[in-house]
C-alpha cells in the first residue's frame, strides 16, 4: 500500500486513489530516474555469466549426532514431556531450542540476545534454557565445547580445508 507523499513524486502516483496528472508525474520522475541510473545499472540476464563461471556442485550429507549431542537431544525429549500440556506439539518452538545442539551443543553455553530476553520476560513462568544444564554440568564445560561435539562443524572444517589447498570458493 502506497501513502501518498507530496514531496515524493513517484510515490504520488502509486497510490490507488492517484488522479491522472500524479500517475503522470510519477511516470515522468520514474523516466527521469531511470535515464540518471542507466549508465550504472546493466541488466542482463544471468545465461550471459555460464560461460564464464564453472558449473555449480552441490552435496548434501547426512551426519550422525555425536554421543553430546544425542544426550542432549534426549533431555530435551524427556523436557518436552513436562511442557507438552503447555506447548503442545509446536514444531517451530522445538526446532528453536534444539537448532544450538544441531550446530554445536558448545553454542548453549553462549546464549543469543533473543534467549536472554525470554528468560527476562518469564512469559510462562519457567527458564525454558534448564533443560540442558544438568548434561552439560555431568560432560564439564571444556568437553562440550570441543570441536569434536559436531560432526557437522568437523565436516565444515574438512570442507573448507581442502577448498583452500585446491583453491575453490565455498558457500555455507
Amino acid at each position: 500500500m502506497f501513502v501518498k507523499n507530496a514531496d515524493d513524486p513517484l510515490s504520488l502516483g502509486m497510490a490507488k486513489d492517484a488522479g491522472t496528472k500524479e500517475k503522470y508525474q510519477s511516470l515522468k520522475a520514474s523516466n527521469a530516474l531511470n535515464s540518471i541510473l542507466e549508465p550504472y545499472v546493466h541488466r542482463v540476464p544471468a545465461s550471459v555469466l555460464y560461460d564464464d563461471l564453472p558449473p555449480i556442485s552441490q552435496i548434501a550429507f547426512h551426519v550422525r549426532q555425536t554421543r553430546a549431542q544425542s544426550e542432549l537431544y534426549q533431555a530435551f525429549k524427556k523436557y518436552r514431556k513436562k511442557q507438552y500440556s503447555e506447548r503442545g506439539n509446536n514444531f517451530f518452538w522445538q526446532y528453536q531450542q534444539l537448532r544450538p545442539i544441531h550446530n554445536h551443543p558448545g553454542s548453549l553455553l553462549f546464549p543469543s540476545k533473543q534467549t536472554m530476553q525470554s528468560l527476562a520476560k518469564g512469559d510462562d513462568g519457567t527458564n525454558e534454557v534448564e533443560w540442558w544444564k544438568h548434561v552439560i554440568e555431568k560432560k564439564g564445560e571444556n568437553e562440550i565445547r570441543a570441536v569434536t561435539n559436531s560432526n557437522k562443524i568437523v565436516l565444515l572444517l574438512h570442507i573448507l580445508a581442502l577448498a583452500q589447498t585446491t583453491n575453490e570458493k565455498v558457500l555455507v
